[in-house]
């Protein structure tokens, strides 16, 4: 039963929103443009970042809340409305070195993050200055 219930589920949504938009004396056609596909609440953006302490002897690398780690040293966003409907926004993340006084280099970054399902021109870039 659960496994049927979509269709129909989606086709009483449907119904709804097409029932409020005439409520709201809408032109029917534009109804399409309110047609969007089912989506959670996005999570806030995930990020994994690898990086190797050059030069560093590991039994010299101190351990407990002394281990050397990334912190943020500054965080900037600003949300740009593209048209309607759609926007931009700008992340700008600097992170910094606590623990460590030598040099690191990077080895991997991984990002993950929510990606709306009716926008397919939708992207992630990602800028890694050392």
């Amino acid at each position: 039963m659960v496994k049927d219930i979509e269709t129909p589920l989606r086709q009483g949504l449907d119904a709804l929103r097409d029932a409020v938009l005439d409520v709201l004396n809408i032109p029917e056609d534009i109804w399409k443009a309110f047609q969007r596909s089912t989506m959670r609440i996005p999570k806030t953006p995930r990020v994994r970042a690898e990086y190797v302490l050059l030069g560093a002897q590991l039994d010299a690398v101190p351990l407990g809340s002394t281990y050397p780690h990334l912190e943020f040293s500054k965080v900037k966003l600003d949300r740009e409305e593209e048209e309607v409907g759609r926007r931009r926004e700008h992340g700008a993340v600097e992170l910094r070195l606590v623990g460590y006084q030598g040099l690191l280099r990077h080895r991997a970054l991984e990002v993950e993050a929510d990606r709306d399902p009716d926008d397919p021109e939708a992207k992630i870039e990602i800028t890694v200055r050392e």
